[in-house]
């Protein structure tokens, strides 16, 4: 069962949506002879979340408001949830709320809370038991810009090499690779950005596109989508100047390039939110996450030709990123 299920049960008895400004929280409207209803339906599966003072605010203006009050209208608000415990948190808002907890795949009615809503409850049960559990149908999905970031990479490995047969370093190099003597001298600074896009050979391209794929569509879900190129390419750049200044520092002169720092950046970016999550975000877990960052490090200290800086970097950056866009409010959490 998701989202849609109760949305298309709800088109079926003739509640009508009402759009609001807000994503996670939609208006549905009745009216049945003399009789009316209005339902708020705030979807709060897996990552998504307001922060129970705002939602009872949310829930007080709606039944303040002179557009939805009307005689003898009936209101309920129902809550999809993972977190039963912060359903309960509203059943003091003076609003109605019913909790379809999606976690247990059931309809939570406590005491005080209508015992039904336009004959809705036995329907909504039936639902429950037909569809099995919950599933939150945009955590399977492909994202936009992670998918086409992927595809980028992809497309460049091909190119270079079906259209450059020359050695390894100089085709690398001349396809924009990080080389600090031509970055320090002629200044060529946007290496920092095509490198990001390069790959030595199909393991180098696999190990970054297999982490991309298994993580960057969760982190775009919640941050969005400009929001996650930002911190993608912000990380790319951090990992860029952390190896460059590494390399400078210790006289080598060597040539850097891949997704790997951007790709830390991600990791760290979800990091951090799962953090601010309560430790969860979708099937993600944060103690999940530190075994991977720790593996993942550990494996390139212990193995030679491993940019380590642009890893460490990017990791960084990622987390800074990610501290920036939560304390801007441009994540789907709270």
């Amino acid at each position: 069962m998701g989202l849609e299920h109760i949305k298309e049960l709800l088109s079926i008895n003739g509640f009508r949506p009402i759009n609001t400004n807000l994503e996670e929280v939609t208006l549905y409207d009745k009216s049945a002879g003399d009789r009316s209803y209005l339902l708020v339906l705030c979807d709060f599966s897996g990552y998504r979340r307001l922060d129970a003072d705002q939602l009872r605010h949310i829930l007080w203006r709606i039944s303040m408001n002179e557009n939805f009050v009307v005689r003898g209208r009936e209101m309920l608000a129902l809550l999809v949830t993972e977190d039963a415990a912060y359903g309960r948190s509203l059943l003091q808002a003076g609003f109605p709320v019913w909790i379809l907890d999606c976690r247990e795949n059931s309809l939570r009615i406590y005491e005080d809370q209508p015992a039904d809503f336009a004959g809705l409850k036995a329907q909504l049960e039936n639902l429950l038991g037909e569809k099995g559990h919950w599933r939150a149908r945009r955590s399977s999905q492909f994202t936009l810009c992670n998918t086409i970031l992927i595809a980028i990479n992809v497309i460049m490995f091909l190119a270079m090499n079906l259209f450059d047969k020359g050695t390894s370093g100089n085709r690398m190099i001349r396809w924009g690779a990080m080389y600090t003597p031509y970055m320090e001298h002629p200044q060529e600074l946007y290496r920092l950005i095509t490198a990001m896009f390069l790959h030595f050979d199909v393991s180098h391209l696999t190990s970054n596109m297999v982490i991309l794929v298994a993580l960057g569509d969760n982190l775009e879900r919640v941050l969005g989508r400009w929001q996650y190129v930002f911190l993608y390419f912000l990380s790319g750049l951090g990992a860029g100047l952390a190896s460059c200044a590494y390399n400078v520092v210790m006289d080598r002169t060597v040539v850097s390039a891949g997704a790997s720092g951007a790709v830390f950046g991600v990791i760290g970016g979800l990091f951090f939110l799962v953090i601010k999550n309560k430790g969860k975000l979708e099937e993600l877990t944060a103690p999940r996450l530190a075994l991977m960052i720790v593996y993942i490090l550990y494996s390139g200290f212990t193995t030679p030709g491993i940019d380590n800086a642009a890893h460490v970097g990017g990791l960084l950056t990622g987390m800074a990123a990610a501290f920036l866009l939560y304390l801007s409010g441009k994540t789907k959490i709270s």
